[in-house]
């Protein structure tokens, strides 16, 4: 299966996670679910953008250099104080990553042996 695909569903499935959680009002899940999807959208824009992993200090100055929009909406999830607002802005980095990757997931797809 392609490797992409299987990034975009990882994406999604834990959009729709954070989701979930947000609705019923599992605080714990949902700060867990988020933490692990922004740190996956850093990794994944890397990997589209072909940025070395690094110590976040280096990592986040290479990404500046390739990438302000990327930052700016990063930095709004940073600066954001309640859960639906961050909920809300990690749809838009989703987004953003999603779209440099080529697009989302189709609508209808299924995983094939």
């Amino acid at each position: 299966m392609n490797d992409l695909i299987i990034k975009k569903y990882f994406i999604e499935d834990y959009l729709k996670d954070i989701e979930d959680d947000l609705e019923n009002k599992d605080i714990q899940s949902w700060q867990y679910n988020f933490n692990l999807l922004l740190i996956f959208l850093v990794e994944f824009f890397c990997e589209i953008n072909k940025i070395p992993l690094d110590k976040p200090k280096y990592l986040m100055e290479k990404i500046v250099k390739k990438d302000k929009e990327f930052i700016r909406i990063y930095n709004s999830i940073a600066k954001s104080f309640s859960i639906k607002d961050k909920s809300q802005k990690i749809n838009a980095l989703s987004l953003y990553c999603l779209n440099l990757s080529g697009s989302k997931l189709p609508k209808e797809w299924e995983i094939r042996k």
